[in-house]
């Protein structure tokens, strides 16, 4: 699945809600489950994404960017170093269950737009966890912790 266009975040006025869904990768491991790009605001949450995916130049297999995210309650095990990647200038990502790679979840605050940037990550389950930000960074009761 892909969602987004190629223009540039600040032109994006799009509201997504990705809820609820199964994405698996059996065809192709070698390509991407899901990609959301440049989105104003999205939702994702309850999603489920298996398979052997492995990403596709240089994407990992769930990528999402958006200028405020809630990620939460997904359950993600994808055959990548990185299997799920959120980022944004307003980012809250919580509740996940994301394994495969060394650091499987990858969450980046950084300037999409201008305005502060802040991240919350909490409450995620993992195999390994990589979350910074150039703006407000708050980290609390991740397996495994910083």
């Amino acid at each position: 699945m892909a969602i987004g266009e190629v223009r540039v975040v600040p032109d994006q006025v799009q509201q997504v809600v990705v809820q609820n869904n199964h994405f698996s990768a059996v065809a192709n491991p070698s390509f991407f489950l899901v990609v959301v790009n440049a989105i104003d605001s999205l939702l994702f949450q309850g999603n489920q994404c298996v398979g052997p995916a492995q990403g596709f130049q240089g994407l990992p297999p769930v990528a999402l960017l958006a200028i405020r995210a809630n990620v939460s309650g997904n359950f993600v095990d994808l055959a990548a170093a990185t299997v799920m990647e959120i980022g944004g200038a307003d980012l809250v990502v919580s509740a996940n269950s994301v394994r495969s790679g060394e650091s499987a979840l990858r969450v980046v605050g950084l300037p999409v737009v201008p305005g502060p940037v802040r991240v919350i990550v909490t409450s995620n389950l993992t195999t390994g966890i990589l979350a910074n930000s150039t703006g407000a960074l708050i980290r609390a009761s991740n397996l495994p912790g910083p």
